[in-house]
């Protein structure tokens, strides 16, 4: 519950925590039925899973739910959380609590101390009427109200008197404040509260605890058996009467002690009214004193107290116009120099709406002020400049949002020319200004594009990668230039396709006019079988026959139709086939001249393709593939028929999808390095360097994911070295040890400064002697014992507000290695331990200690204490038993072992 704040508990919406200790939590809320606040006291100590502790709670609340008094807090409602915790919903007190007021000394007179008091004798007076004793009153359960009103809180540990729920032998209290007849395990009544209050008075009279110690035997001992320390000690001037009234209420015997709070707050009323008297005189006084020193300050809480006291008192409400008037008059300068400061301070700031207001102010107190006038000036300017900035840049932000970026930028450079300072221009200046660089960077990458567009269309497909890098680097990470690499990869795919269907076509046809119609059909019909619904191949089929026939025939001018077409098409080999086959069959003198010009531009065609396929080797071999590329996709279509040509264009673009794979696993690398998964780029590198050992971009990925798991691991060790330094100042040796060996594999990729300084930590954590210290931090102390600290780096509360458990037992918890598996163990609290002497000499050294102590051992929910072992080893005490459980011991340092409801 400590972890979250609950939105709601019950009906009411919660809005902070108040406080927490071992058994429970306080929210403030609000009911919003009212508006009014309130306190809501959730218990977390188990109360869900323990009957007796939840019907306890509820007696609490039940019977502190009864009590309707001024100076007694008021129980709401008791409720049930969704969680099974029991709250109760009280009266919220805005003050604070008289512990704070003894711990600060806070000045006060004895009357108003004797006031305060009155006021919890009354609300006990109440409560011991109805028949409920607190038996937990100390300072920090009495709260002041600003008005002066006390109120007693927290009834955590009050009973029906005749009805107790305590268990015979428990103690229940705090040390320093319980009465007597509480340590000798007698029921208590109302007079108990009495003797509490009466050592908390002594306290709030004195700053001391009349019975007091370093260890809680010395303590208790006192309560059993001293008087309490002459108030004489730690005042001066005090009525004997109030001596009297702290030693009576203090009584060791009950029946001598007052027997009502009533009874004790009558006599302190009376020593009230006689300290009234003489404290009128007496500080009226020392007022007219403070007045003529122009102490006013002073004189003004003199008269003050006086007119507490004596509201009708007229030299005092005399003295009281005469300090207000020069109080004001004083006051009025110093409001003018603040405003001042404030003002400049403001105009600094650029917080010109308040340096205005503050200057405004300060005029109407000081109108003629030649400093503020020109400060006024200096601000009203600065207002000026700042206004005609806003108004420049609202203009700018309108153009903005119309799309004219130009104009907008315009203004807003005109906005920065005012102030070249102002944060807001800048900012606004700053985001036209991107918004104009990404527009044209938008409309650069859409050209690129475009371009690769066409020059997918033309089949340039080198090209067209050339401007698809161009793009990612005009806009990296664009959708639109990987759509357009995956369309370039689509089109060499088709004409991969096309030329494959072309070649099995020309194969076809140079059968049909040279081999036998038979084996052309077959080759018609296996190429269709390869590529289905091809027109060119379907054409073929259809019209084969009649071709054949046509050029046996000798019809010169259907050959001479189908032999352009062919030529046409730079399709030679097929045409020069159906020349030939015609002029065989019927010699005609056209078809011979076509024949010529085929076989020529044949020839033409092989060497110009001859030159091409050597220049693009010379550019391939050189590692300029791309180059080479474009070179052969830039030839007429008809050199693709050219199988060397075809060739050298095949190795070109094996070599492009080699190096194109590549750039893609580097770009992927590098997107996965910038999303903070260094790991998974170093996987992706490491495979791309396996298959790819000399490529440079490779080699320049690998090299930038070194550097940054360098620096990570730089980052990820300095971090470590931190918390164990920090550990080891809290003594927490192997915990820095822990924390040092989890990036131990780390260091070897760290800077060489890094390392010695790591290597350096490692060796002051082992030269302390860290098992030392975890031995030290595990220790149990007992009462009577060395006493040593509850722990580094935590803050005990003094010896006032500790309970008896707290001063006994202190077993401060060191974070194991892994976390405990039973979450419902919360904590442990270790109660009541009760030291006696002895020859401690003879007894620690050579004869067996006499088991002259005890601890009280609780857990929540419970645990079971096997074994509690002395901080030497020397004895062991085999104890087997579930919690709660109280254990004989002799007096000194244990270490107690427990199991969990688990058995963990």
């Amino acid at each position: 519950m400590a972890g979250e704040l609950p939105q709601k508990i019950g009906k009411y919406q919660v809005t902070e925590v108040l406080g927490q200790g071992g058994m429970g939590i306080v929210y403030k809320g609000v009911d919003p039925a009212i508006g009014r606040s309130v306190a809501i006291k959730m218990m977390t100590g188990g109360f869900a899973e323990n009957p007796d502790l939840l019907k306890r709670f509820q007696r609490e609340a039940q019977s502190a739910g009864t009590l309707q008094h001024p100076n007694i807090v008021i129980i709401y409602e008791l409720g049930t959380h969704e969680n099974g915790n029991p709250y109760m919903a009280m009266e919220y007190i805005a003050g604070e609590s008289l512990e704070t007021m003894v711990q600060a000394r806070k000045r006060m007179s004895l009357v108003e101390k004797c006031g305060i008091m009155i006021q919890v004798l009354n609300g006990l007076q109440y409560a011991h009427s109805h028949g409920i004793v607190h038996r937990d009153i100390k300072p920090g359960n009495i709260m002041v109200l600003k008005d002066g009103t006390v109120k007693i809180v927290d009834f955590g540990i009050a009973r029906i008197a005749d009805n107790s729920m305590t268990k015979t032998g428990q103690i229940v209290g705090t040390i320093n404040y319980m009465s007597p007849e509480q340590f000798n395990g007698h029921i208590v009544d109302g007079r108990s509260d009495i003797w509490s209050s009466a050592v908390m008075f002594y306290e709030f009279l004195t700053g001391a605890l009349p019975f007091d110690g370093n260890e809680t035997p010395t303590v208790i001992l006192k309560i059993l058996n001293d008087p309490p320390p002459p108030l004489k000690e730690h005042l001066q001037n005090f009525p004997p009467e109030l001596e009297e009234i702290v030693n009576k209420s203090l009584a060791k015997d009950r029946e001598e002690r007052y027997a009502t709070a009533e009874d004790f707050a009558f006599d302190l009323a009376r020593v009230q009214e006689q300290l009234k008297k003489g404290m009128v005189v007496e500080y009226v006084d020392l007022a007219k004193v403070a007045l003529e020193k122009k102490e006013l300050t002073k004189a003004k809480e003199l008269l003050q107290q006086v007119l507490k006291v004596d509201t009708k008192h007229e030299s005092a409400k005399e003295l009281m116009k005469q300090v207000q008037a020069q109080l004001a008059t004083q006051q009025r300068g110093e409001q003018v120099r603040q405003l001042r400061s404030s003002a400049e301070d403001a105009l600094s700031n650029k917080m010109l709406d308040d340096a205005v207001s503050f200057c405004d102010q300060a005029l109407k107190l000081d109108k003629d002020n030649p400093e503020l006038l020109q400060l006024q000036k200096m601000v009203q300017q600065a207002k000026a400049r700042k206004d005609q900035i806003e108004k420049s840049i609202r203009k700018a932000e309108g153009l903005r949002e119309d799309g004219d970026l130009v104009a907008a930028l315009h203004i807003a450079d005109e906005a920065l020319a005012i102030d070249p300072k102002d944060t807001n221009a800048k900012a606004v200046r700053d985001v036209i200004a991107a918004e104009i660089k990404k527009l044209q960077s938008q409309k650069e990458l859409m050209a690129l594009l475009d371009e690769a567009r066409k020059e997918v269309s033309a089949r340039h497909f080198t090209a067209a990668m050339v401007l698809i890098r161009k793009s990612e680097d005009v806009a990296p990470g664009a959708t639109q230039a990987g759509s357009l690499r995956n369309v370039v990869n689509t089109a060499r795919e088709q004409e991969a396709r096309r030329i494959a269907v072309d070649q099995a076509a020309t194969e076809a046809e140079l059968t049909l006019y040279s081999g036998t119609m038979e084996s052309a059909q077959q080759k018609i019909e296996n190429a269709i079988r390869k590529f289905p619904g091809d027109d060119r191949l379907t054409d073929l089929q259809q019209n084969a026959r009649r071709l054949r026939e046509a050029a046996g025939l000798g019809e010169p001018e259907r050959v001479e139709q189908r032999s352009n077409v062919l030529l046409q098409e730079m399709n030679y080999e097929p045409a020069i086939a159906l020349l030939e086959h015609a002029i065989k069959a019927a010699p005609d003198e056209k078809l011979k001249l076509l024949l010529g010009q085929a076989q020529l531009s044949k020839e033409e065609l092989s060497k110009k393709a001859a030159t091409s396929i050597a220049e693009a080797q010379r550019l391939f071999n050189s590692g300029k593939v791309d180059d080479a590329a474009q070179l052969l996709e830039s030839q007429p279509p008809g050199m693709l028929r050219v199988s060397a040509f075809l060739k050298q264009l095949e190795e070109c673009r094996a070599e492009q999808d080699r190096l194109g794979s590549i750039e893609v696993g580097v770009i992927e690398a590098r997107k996965t390095m910038e999303k903070g998964d260094v790991n998974g780029a170093w996987t992706k590198a490491s495979a791309l360097l396996k298959t790819n050992p000399t490529s440079a971009p490779v080699q320049g990925l690998v090299k930038d994911i070194e550097s940054r798991r360098a620096s990570m691991a730089k980052e990820a060790v300095e971090k470590a070295m931190k918390e164990a330094r920090s550990l080891l100042l809290a003594r927490q040796g192997t915990a820095a040890n822990r924390t040092m060996m989890n990036v131990a594999s780390l260091v070897a990729n760290v800077p060489p400064e890094t390392k010695r300084a790591y290597d350096a930590l490692q060796r002051e954590i082992s030269a302390t002697g860290m098992h030392q210290l975890d031995a030290d931090k595990n220790a149990t102390i007992v009462a009577g014992s060395a006493g040593r600290s509850s722990g580094v780096g935590t803050m005990e509360p003094p010896p006032s507000s500790r309970t008896m458990a707290e001063q006994a037992v202190r077993t401060p918890a060191l974070p194991p290695p892994k976390p405990f598996p039973t979450a419902a163990v919360a904590g442990l609290v270790i109660a009541a331990v009760l030291a006696a002497g002895g020859w401690f000499g003879y007894q620690q050294f050579f004869a067996p200690k006499p088991e002259d102590s005890y601890v009280e051992i609780n857990a929540t929910p419970w645990a079971t204490v096997t074994s509690i072992v002395s901080e030497n080893g020397k004895y062991k005490k085999d104890v087997n038993e579930a919690t709660p459980v109280r254990v004989k011991l002799p007096t000194g340092n244990f270490i107690v072992s427990m199991t969990g409801p688990e058995g963990k």
